[in-house]
């Protein structure tokens, strides 16, 4: 958990994992819990470990295209930190024949340390393609031959905002923007379902000069994390 207090002003965005890729049905609503985030892999260890970063998360379907969710992460609290964040998914394409869709989401992130009051708000932009190879998520059957079964594979990128963030020698490093690739595979019942995640962090930035063993079994530029959700469905 040492680690925590060390990423927590740094990547407690980025870590987040994508909140919804499908878009809830007209009206439907979700909760879930995620837990997980950058790997980490010490030197007296063989197998790395995720960060554990967790949150709860609630969504409604506007309608069959737009999804909105707010989240509140539950980990930065243990640390004197309030992170909220609210998004809006939209699906911009899905063929009924090869169950493949497009989707965006648009988050913002609300910070506010509790030791100083400090506030701070970055915006989020998700981009996923994914197929539902087993089962439709957009029309359901409650036919005897339906198997109460779904189950898709998503791919895609997050990307978040820094506005004019100090680096560790308190020198300001103006603005970045951040890219982190991910994929991902959701299954499970028409109600219950977990996802898992797979998330590359920050493939371009040096992270061996952080001093954070964090895993990367290619190279020293960025980190690999992963998530685990829960979700259930109204």
């Amino acid at each position: 958990m040492r680690y925590c207090l060390l990423i927590l002003p740094l990547l407690i965005y980025s870590c987040s994992p994508s909140r919804f890729v499908v878009p809830l049905g007209r009206k439907e609503k979700a909760v879930s819990l995620t837990a997980g985030g950058p790997l980490i892999l010490e030197e007296n260890q063989n197998i790395p470990y995720p960060i554990p970063l967790s949150s709860f998360t609630y969504g409604y379907g506007l309608n069959k295209k737009i999804t909105t969710h707010a989240s509140l992460h539950l980990t930065p609290l243990a640390f004197g930190i309030l992170h909220i964040e609210a998004g809006y998914l939209y699906e911009w394409y899905y063929n009924n024949k090869s169950k493949i869709g497009i989707t965006t989401d648009l988050t913002g992130h609300l910070s506010t340390v509790f030791s100083d009051w400090t506030t701070n708000f970055h915006p989020q932009f998700d981009a996923n393609l994914y197929w539902h190879f087993l089962g439709d998520s957009h029309f359901h059957c409650d036919c005897p031959k339906d198997r109460n079964l779904n189950a898709f594979l998503y791919l895609g990128a997050s990307s978040w905002l820094t506005f004019n963030q100090s680096n560790i020698e308190g020198l300001k490093e103006g603005y970045r923007i951040l890219l982190n690739p991910h994929f991902g595979l959701n299954a499970g019942s028409k109600r219950s379902k977990w996802n898992l995640e797979l998330k590359y962090f920050a493939p371009y930035i040096r992270t061996s000069l952080t001093g954070i063993p964090y895993y990367n079994p290619m190279n020293q530029y960025g980190a690999f994390g992963l998530n685990l959700g829960f979700y259930r469905l109204f």
